[in-house]
């Protein structure tokens, strides 16, 4: 996807979590993102993002055998 330019802001909160704000560009345009992981659940919130002229919201949760899964929308 040609992942370039990336600026991102890392805040850890007191509880232990992460707040993440990236932006960057892609060969589709401008990619944002606004992201909670919380580390002692191995949880991904994308609050907000924005790829290829779509916006995209959900919840990733890491599985027992490591991967991601969960439901991300696209609009």
């Amino acid at each position: 996807m040609g992942l370039a330019d990336v600026d991102a802001t890392v805040k850890l909160s007191p509880n232990g979590a992460y707040s993440i704000l990236a932006k960057g560009t892609t060969d589709y345009g401008p990619l944002t993102a606004d992201l909670f992981f919380a580390s002692g659940s191995a949880a991904v919130d994308v609050r907000n993002a924005r790829f290829a002229g779509m916006d995209i919201k959900g919840q990733l949760r890491q599985t027992g055998a490591g991967p991601y899964a969960g439901r991300l929308d696209f609009a």
